[in-house]
């Protein structure tokens, strides 16, 4: 389900995102909730982090020639 609104002890979202299928939980009823966003700044800082280590090394190893 996609979150896209919350009426009272309810949550509205979408079956999918190809499904526009409107669908309604409550509260009570929900097990889990994922954020996908965070989930891919965590993965893109640590490409980018994994990046510039390896550029620091591979600068430090020409250094010493």
């Amino acid at each position: 389900m996609l979150f896209r609104n919350v009426d009272g002890d309810n949550l509205i979202g979408t079956a999918g995102k190809k499904d526009s299928t409107v669908v309604t939980i409550p509260k009570s009823n929900v097990a889990a909730v994922r954020d996908s966003r965070k989930a891919k700044t965590v993965i893109g800082a640590t490409v980018i982090g994994a990046a510039g280590v390896a550029a620091i090394v591979i600068s430090a190893s020409r250094a010493d020639n």
